[in-house]
């Protein structure tokens, strides 16, 4: 199942399977990021918990501080990797870049035992407030 979320104008696309969500990371939740930061993309994520409690009868066991997390971290790391190939103009780096860019087109949160980084981004969630601070000024668009 896929859902439209019209947030603050931007249309953020998400499908649904057991145990994960699928977000897609486009120039529209990228622009959501850059100029509605943190409380468009808290209310994405109720928005998106409280359709897969309804398609699956069970809440999606990934804390929200997890999921900000994780979509902040898919979007300013491709980002920052697309910065890396304007300032060092390499092959290298576009190699890199083309990699990392097709890993991050579609942010994969889901349960542990589903999502095998949901460990490492349960792991930041005690730094949520410094990510965020610094993140939040920093406008990917």
């Amino acid at each position: 199942m896929g859902k439209e979320y019209n947030i603050s104008g931007y249309t953020i696309m998400v499908s649904f399977k057991p145990g994960v969500v699928h977000i897609t990371n486009d120039e529209a939740l990228e622009f959501l990021l850059s100029k509605n930061p943190d409380e468009a993309v808290k209310g994405l994520i109720r928005l998106i918990k409280g359709d897969y409690l309804i398609k699956y009868n069970k809440a999606l066991r990934v804390s929200d501080d997890s999921m900000l997390i994780e979509i902040y971290g898919h979007v300013y790391f491709e980002y920052f990797t697309v910065l890396a190939t304007r300032i060092f103009p390499l092959q290298i780096t576009d190699k890199l870049a083309g990699w990392v860019i097709k890993r991050c087109e579609i942010i994969d949160s889901g349960e542990e035992g589903v999502d095998k980084d949901r460990r490492f981004w349960n792991s930041l969630v005690p730094f949520k407030e410094a990510i965020m601070t610094i993140l939040s000024k920093m406008p990917v668009r």
